[in-house]
């Protein structure tokens, strides 16, 4: 028998409810935290292709043991010379130039300035601007009027604005004096190809070192190019096979919406409409609807395949692995995030976002995969097989036909054999009857 008053009964129920109701409130957290967690990484955005069971639209085909060629790659000498004369070229100086006489093909340093009707004018003036004679920069006889000049001296040059002007319709077909001063020519200084060059300009002590660095160099980003279309045709062979069993509504409608999106943004682009767009292509509403259905479902069957392959794989791309994939690309490009977002007029980020760099590098890690997984074979291995199931499949094709050629030939006979058996039954019955 319990020996607890009723108030230690109380006590003890409200310190169980307050324990139980702690837990409660403790999970409710956590579930609140994932979320938001969930959230901020865009889970729940129409383009979010992570949380999606995709066993309910698609079916993964066999991606391990695939096959590809071993590819081969050929440098030829003149890949080669295309390289240093490429170095030699970065290797070129300028040196400005105060005396001689201009030529035709020169790059000069000139100031000038216009007059017409004795008058300055908008845009007819400017200050140590280079110029190209023969570049056709310029109206007609203001570049020809210098040649022959010397550097240095001050040309007088009585020329007519072209008619029509489309730089300036008010000045088509108007005299117009310029004041053309010679400052300088620019010219440039081209290294020979020689020991001294590679010496001074690489890491190279010999002529034969360098150039087989150049064909190293070449074949590397040869193999590299050719394994990028080796990765590209298997990941064609996968999808080809992927069966769809349905697409997922959010993402789907939100590929529609955007890629008719960019359609409207390209019709108008150049000052049109969408209606322009469409007669000009010889397009009706349906055709576009069609190809703009056809495509976000291809859309959004590749990135379904793409994020089940990663998941069943263990394939991921964190946010900080894509934005130090990111600053590779920068630095490769020669850029700053500052310098390319005064380039673009956006960060990084938003481009990389504009044009699914995320995909992209994901795709590149899950290609790496199924390339561990697949089997190199020799050139043209692939190509024979290929054949020899045509062949295969041409003979049997061959065989059916000939099956069937005899077996009409039996249907022949039988049916003269039967006709013949009635012939014979009739006459005999006509035999019997007399």
């Amino acid at each position: 028998m319990s020996t607890e008053t009723k108030e230690e009964v109380v006590v003890k129920k409200k310190n169980t409810f307050a324990w139980v109701l702690a837990i409660v409130l403790t999970l409710v957290i956590i579930a609140a935290i994932v979320l938001l967690v969930e959230y901020k990484n865009g889970a729940f955005k129409p383009d979010n292709y992570e949380h999606i069971n995709y066993n309910k639209y698609i079916v993964i085909p066999e991606y391990k043991g695939m096959q590809y060629e071993r590819p081969e790659v050929e440098v030829t000498d003149e890949e080669v010379q295309n390289m240093i004369d490429a170095a030699l070229y970065n290797a070129t100086t300028e040196t400005d130039e105060t005396e001689g006489t201009v030529a035709d093909g020169d790059k000069l340093i000139i100031s000038y300035v216009g007059m017409m009707d004795g008058k300055k004018f908008d845009g007819g003036t400017a200050s140590n601007v280079e110029l190209t004679i023969g570049s056709g920069s310029l109206i007609d006889g203001f570049e020809s009027g210098l040649i022959g000049k010397k550097i240095g001296e001050t040309v007088t040059l009585d020329l007519t604005f072209p008619d029509p002007y489309v730089n300036n319709p008010d000045f088509a077909g108007k005299p117009v004096t310029f004041e053309v001063t010679i400052n300088s020519r620019k010219v440039s200084h081209t290294p020979e190809y020689n020991l001294d060059f590679v010496k001074e300009n690489t890491e190279f002590d010999t002529l034969e070192a360098y150039e087989a660095s150049l064909r190293e160099n070449i074949t590397n980003t040869k193999k590299e190019s050719a394994m990028r279309e080796v990765k590209n045709s298997l990941w064609s062979d996968i999808i080809n096979k992927t069966e769809v069993l349905g697409y997922p509504e959010k993402q789907l409608e939100y590929t529609k919406t955007t890629t008719k999106e960019q359609y409207v943004s390209y019709a108008t682009s150049s000052g049109g409409t969408l209606e322009d767009f469409l007669k000009d292509n010889e397009m009706t509403e349906e055709d576009l609807d069609k190809n703009i259905q056809d495509y976000s479902e291809n859309v959004v069957k590749q990135k379904m395949l793409l994020h089940a392959l990663a998941k069943k794989e263990g394939i991921k791309l964190t946010n900080k692995g894509y934005k130090e994939e990111l600053l590779n690309m920068l630095k490769s490009a020669g850029f700053t995030e500052a310098t390319f977002e005064q380039a673009y007029g956006m960060s990084i980020e938003e481009y990389g976002d504009q044009n699914d760099f995320r995909a992209s590098m994901l795709l590149d890690k899950v290609l790496d995969k199924v390339i561990e997984y697949a089997e190199e074979v020799e050139p043209g291995t692939l190509q024979k097989e290929d054949a020899t199931e045509e062949a295969e499949h041409d003979h049997e094709h061959e065989g059916e036909e000939a099956a069937d050629s005899a077996a009409e030939t039996e249907a022949g006979s039988a049916a003269e054999a039967g006709s013949a058996a009635e012939a014979g039954s009739a006459a005999e019955e006509s035999s019997s009857a007399n």
